[in-house]
This record gives structure tokens, sequence and C-alpha cells, in this order.
């Protein structure tokens, strides 16, 4: 990227699956002299207001990542309890004990 030149994002969660890594990537971007502008919602991060919700979207992305990821193990615990989850069925070089690392 060059000076003047505009990252065109289409949501923040396109850019980054942390608020640390969007947050690098943001600062990349303007220590370039870049912007990033983010299409939904609506904010560009050449205004102080866009950098303001910038941070403050991408902490509630972040936030609802981790919830998420929570009630996924919740989830597959009580699965797994219950005896309805078993894992991820085996592929065919763990079957047959060959391929790599296989003695």
């Amino acid at each position: 990227m060059r000076r003047g030149d505009v990252l065109i994002v289409s949501k923040l969660d396109r850019l980054a699956r942390s608020l640390e890594h969007a947050i690098t990537l943001e600062r990349q971007i303007a220590a370039r002299g870049a912007s990033l502008k983010i299409l939904d919602p609506a904010m560009d991060t050449s205004t102080p207001i866009g950098r303001l919700l910038f941070g403050m979207l991408g902490s509630v992305a972040q936030f609802e990542r981790e919830i998420m990821l929570e009630r996924q193990r919740e989830g597959i615990a009580k699965a797994q309890a219950d005896g309805k989850y078993k894992g991820r069925a085996p592929t065919a070089r763990a079957r047959s004990g060959s391929g790599i690392g296989a003695a």
C-alpha cells in the first residue's frame, strides 16, 4: 500500500479474527499513509470517529467470538457427556495406520 491508498473491506470480521490482529493491521496500514474503510458498518479509519468506531466495534466483535466459542465448547462437553458426540471421524490415513509418521 502507498500513501493515500484505501483498503476497502466488506465487514470487520473479514479483515481479522481477533481484535489484536485487526488493530495490528490498521496500524500497519496507517504507518504507510493509507487508511482502512469498512463497508458494513460504514467506518473509515482516516477520521477520528472512524478510528473510535473501529476500536469499539472490534472489541464487540472479539467479545462475540469468545462467547460463541465458549458456547460451542459447552455444547460439545454436554454432547460428549450424553454420549452423542464422538469427535471427528478418523481419516483414511489414520484408519490404515500408514502415511506420514507411521512406522
